[in-house]
């Protein structure tokens, strides 16, 4: 890992977990996401305390209908998983890629003073969009922060 020379602060990388919570879920992938988001942590958390040169930030979202931030960037060493709940609520892609554009900014999320590696997106869905979601994919590909971003998809039913 890198240190920046001229603070001395270490690379910051930042987890974001974007997370479906709509119908399109059933319990059993909720149950397996849940798992597996905590095995997760668990093997972020050992890889900090492994390391002295960087600082591992974790981001998480749930959505359905709507999109809301669980926890907002925390450092993984002071992060409490909680459980995913599914909901009976629609899919709206649209809210989420809007919160997410609103958020990556260097003001609300990327506010460090150090060298930053690109974000590591991941977006934990069952791939079923309910028609609404076709209006705001074109402006996220402005946000300079999510552009640079590593964007992984992890759909529950694999």
């Amino acid at each position: 890992m890198v240190f920046d020379i001229y603070n001395n602060k270490p690379k910051m990388f930042m987890f974001v977990f974007l997370v479906d919570t709509s119908k399109h879920v059933n319990q059993m992938q909720m149950d397996k996401v849940n798992s597996l988001f905590t095995q997760i942590i668990t093997e972020l958390k050992g890889a900090q305390e492994n390391s002295k040169t960087c600082e591992l930030k974790i981001a998480v979202m749930e959505f359905s209908q709507e999109a809301k931030w669980k926890t907002l960037p925390t450092l993984i060493q002071e992060y409490e998983p909680e459980l995913f709940i599914a909901d009976e609520n629609n899919v709206n892609f649209d809210n989420v890629l809007k919160e997410v554009d609103t958020a990556f900014n260097r003001n609300k999320f990327f506010n460090y003073d150090g060298k930053m590696a690109c974000p590591e997106v991941f977006l934990v869905t069952s791939g079923k969009d309910d028609g609404n979601s076709k209006k705001y994919v074109d402006k996220l590909y402005e946000n300079g922060f999510l552009h640079c971003a590593n964007r992984h998809i992890l759909l529950t039913d694999s």
